[in-house]
């Protein structure tokens, strides 16, 4: 799981995203090549907070692959 504390003194980009949205999936490779711009920038965190389930998250993203690390919005990150 992400600690938020982790991220402290970094910059961290966010993208809320659902698997059914249209403009999600138009923003989602422009996202992708901009996120994998940065892998090597220890200073830069990309983050993709997906709204829907884990059962839906997990098959789409096999099929269409996201290079910001996803997480999850759970009852507890929205704490």
């Amino acid at each position: 799981s992400l600690r938020i504390a982790s991220l402290r003194g970094r910059t961290v980009v966010l993208s809320w995203w659902a698997t059914t949205c249209p403009y999600c999936a138009t923003e989602r490779p422009t996202l992708s090549e901009a996120a994998a711009a940065y892998t090597d920038a220890d200073d830069v965190v990309w983050l993709a907070v997906a709204l829907d389930e884990r059962s839906t998250v997990e098959p789409f993203l096999v099929r269409h692959p996201y290079t910001p690390e996803v997480v999850l919005m759970t009852p507890e990150a929205e704490d």
